[in-house]
Parts: structure tokens; C-alpha cells; sequence
């Protein structure tokens, strides 16, 4: 499996990915389709990005975010760690409920195997 195709559900090239392709190969916009198809003609055609080699879009500039949106941003952050802290407590606490627990059982486990001990018949003489 070619590693841009690993996180998906089935392996296959989707028509995309392929129509990129052949156009990376063929060094232009090329009409896969029908030519009854307005679909793919040049015409009509809203898609003003570039390729690389890998049939990925060449970005050139990250766009640049307002205040209003890092704001929000910043608040996403916040309350992604906020949970991710609580659910980490949570698991430390549960964690530490189990060690309670265990300990608990092996020391009457311990103490049911002395009473059975003390019960039993001694040697005979």
C-alpha cells in the first residue's frame, strides 16, 4: 500500500486523486471526461491550484487569522486541555481505586489462607 492511501477505509485511488495525476503527467489541464461533460471544461474551470509532484496543493502563504479568531482559537485550546486534564484525573483516580482494591483482596486472600491453616488437622503423632 503506497503510504498516501494507509489512513484510508479502502485502498483505492479516488477518481480525484487520479485526474491529478494525469494531469501532473500530462503538464496541464486535461478533459478526463466526455467533452459533453462541462464538468471538466477548461471553460468552467474554478480550480486555480497548483500541484506538486504528489498531486498535492502548493500552498503559498497561510492565511492569516483575526483577532476574533485566535480568540476563539486560544478558547478551543483552553477547554481541549481543560478536558483532556480531566479525563487524565479521572483515569489516575480510577488507577488508584484498583491499586486500593487489589491490595485490599490480596490482604484477605492472605487472611482466608491463615484461617484455613489454623483449621486444618495437625500432624499426627
Amino acid at each position: 500500500t503506497i503510504p498516501e492511501l494507509v489512513g484510508r477505509a479502502f485502498n483505492r485511488p479516488r477518481v480525484k486523486m487520479l485526474e491529478k495525476q494525469a494531469m501532473l503527467r500530462l503538464g496541464g489541464k486535461v478533459a478526463l471526461r466526455d467533452a459533453d461533460d462541462e464538468y471538466y471544461n477548461d471553460e468552467y474551470d474554478d480550480d486555480d491550484e497548483e500541484y506538486d509532484n504528489n498531486g498535492n496543493p502548493i500552498r503559498n502563504q497561510p492565511k492569516q487569522l483575526t483577532e476574533k479568531q485566535l480568540v476563539q482559537q486560544r478558547r478551543k485550546q483552553r477547554k481541549l486541555e481543560k478536558g483532556v486534564a480531566k479525563s487524565r484525573s479521572a483515569a489516575y483516580g480510577e488507577m488508584e481505586l484498583r491499586n486500593e482494591r487489589m491490595r485490599k483482596l490480596r490482604n484477605a486472600e492472605a487472611h482466608l489462607i491463615v484461617e484455613k491453616q489454623v483449621r486444618m488437622k495437625g500432624r499426627r503423632r
